[in-house]
Parts: structure tokens; sequence; C-alpha cells
């Protein structure tokens, strides 16, 4: 499948660090302030001041309307989908200049989740990141901030107390202006021994790729595609796919693998109708109540659309 391909960049949050810039990117943004007790740079919830957790994150990202699909079957591609891929960061901090090993394995994971997704029937996928890196095998070069001037000090970023003389840039929180951040210079460290770090204003950690992947044009694969309704009479399900003609409907397992389609090989790829309508008949009864997938797909065999049913149940 040939995919449209568009790139651009944007900017990390300061410092970027995970707990800074990972959550100016996340849906909720928009709800977040600085958390008042915190050990360096993390965000809290503004209505109820705790802290955002992971766990608080997934229970809230489904209220503002995304969806967070797991790691198994993907969810309704008919909403937008919040979707976490990658180990860079974790791979950095724990293995160092090893890192420089994993890249290519890694890159080819966030491809293949653009593949699962888009051939799951979202029609595009936008990609970006929270910050970047700097890696330098033997370690970075380190600078003196002592502890006793900082409330928190990481490899590239460190919280000043108040009132500190400490002599290194400065620069505002993302996420509290009146908070200064006080940056290790050029691509040093205010800790030994760090072959992998991040959180400082240099290009490498601060300017941020971002690409969009569009599925290429097709018949029902683009605006206008609405799947009306979905109702089981039986073992028969019956479909209304506005926008749907010259699609071919089937009934799977699982979404983006033909073989397992629940459908005898003369009723498989069913073609929808001029008026938008399909029906198709499972006829292994032993399959009543089993959860499964209704996809579209198009003349490529590409889904364009899929929704979860139980057979048999409305």
């Amino acid at each position: 499948m040939a995919f449209s391909v568009a790139e651009s960049h944007e900017w990390a949050a300061l410092p970027s660090v995970t707990a800074t810039s990972k959550p100016a990117w996340q849906p909720l943004a928009a709800r977040l302030m600085a958390a008042q007790k915190r050990d360096g740079f993390e965000t809290a919830e503004k209505d109820s001041g705790k802290a955002l957790t992971a766990p608080r994150f997934r229970e809230l990202v489904p209220m503002l309307g995304y969806i967070l699909p797991g790691s198994g079957e993907m969810a309704d591609n008919t909403k937008t989908a919040w979707v976490e891929v990658g180990q860079f960061d974790r791979m950095g901090h724990d293995e160092g200049a090893k890192l420089a090993w994993r890249v290519d394995e890694e890159i080819r994971s966030v491809a293949n989740k653009f593949k699962e997704l888009l051939s799951a029937g979202w029609l595009k996928v936008r990609l970006v990141t929270d910050h970047g890196w700097l890696l330098l095998p033997g370690g970075l070069p380190k600078v003196e901030l002592p502890k006793h001037l900082t409330e928190s000090r990481w490899g590239r970023c460190a919280l000043p107390e108040p009132g500190a003389q400490h002599g290194f840039p400065v620069v505002s929180w993302f996420w509290d202006a009146t908070q200064p951040i006080a940056l290790a210079p050029g691509i040093s460290c205010f800790l030994s021994a760090k072959e992998y770090s991040h959180g400082g204003l240099s290009l490498q950690e601060t300017l941020l790729p971002a690409v969009t992947v569009t599925r290429p044009g097709s018949a029902g694969g683009g605006a206008g595609l609405k799947l009306a309704s979905l109702r089981w009479k039986n073992l028969r399900l019956v479909a209304l796919v506005e926008g749907g003609a010259g699609l071919r409907a089937d009934l799977r397992k699982q979404a983006a693998d033909a073989k397992t389609s629940w459908l005898a090989s003369e009723s498989r790829l069913r073609p929808v109708a001029e008026n938008g309508s399909v029906s198709v008949l499972v006829e292994d009864d032993a399959l009543l109540g089993q959860g499964g997938q209704f996809v579209l797909v198009n003349q490529q065999g590409e889904v364009v659309i899929k929704r979860t049913v139980v057979v048999g149940k409305n």
C-alpha cells in the first residue's frame, strides 16, 4: 500500500524532559497545570490539583472523546485515537550509548504501528514526540551545580532554590512561567557518567519531527463514508453504508487478518450495493455470541472501516 507522507516540525515544551513535555502533547494539556507538590517538573489536574498519573490519564482521555486502543484488536476507527509507541527514551536511560544499536528496530516498530492503524481503518495517523536527546559514548561532559543550590537536579536541567546564585542559563518552566529553570550549557550535564540525557536547549532535544501519514484515496475510503446502521437478523448481519458503493464486506475475528474470516468461501466479501446496503451470513451457529469485527475493504483488500460486533446480538 502506498501512503501519503507529510513532514513538519514542532518545538518541545521546556525543559525538554518527559514530565514536562509529554503532558504538553497529550489531549489533556488544556486541563493541566504545574503540580504544587513535586520532585521536579510534574503536572496536575486543574480541577482537583492531583498529580497526573498514567492510570488517571487512561481514565480521563475517553472522557474527551478519544479512545485508547489496546495492544490487541483495534477499537472503533470512526473516533480519534491516542496511541503510544516506541521505547527510545527508556532504552536511552537504561542502556546509554547502546541505544544506537536499537534505533533501527525501534523505527521499524513505529512504522509497523502506522501500518497497523491504517490497515485497521483509520484514514490518517499523525506522529509527534515529546523531546529529543543527546547521546555521547563515554559520557557527556560534567559541569558543577552544587546540590544545595537546587530543589531538584536532573541531567540537563535543574530547579534552583529561590534566590540561588548558580550562573547557568535560565528559562521559564512551560507549566509555570514564574518558575525559573537552570539549564546545562552546550552538551554538558549536571550529573556524571551520563551517555544519554535530555532537558536542555539544544536543537537535538527541542526540535521535534512531526509526521502525518494518510491512506491513499480509494472508493469509500475518504470523506462521506459512514456506517449508518448495523443489525443482526438471527445469524445474518445487515448493514447500510453511506458512500460505500464498491466496497466489500466481511466478518472476521481479527479485522486486519482476512484468514480469520467467519464466512464460508462462497459467501465472502459481499459487495456493497449502490444504495449502500450489504448483508453477510454466519453459517456456523457455534459462533453465536462471539465477538468479532465487521469490516469493509476496498478493491485492494485494504480495510477502510471496521466495527466490533457480537454474533447474533444487536
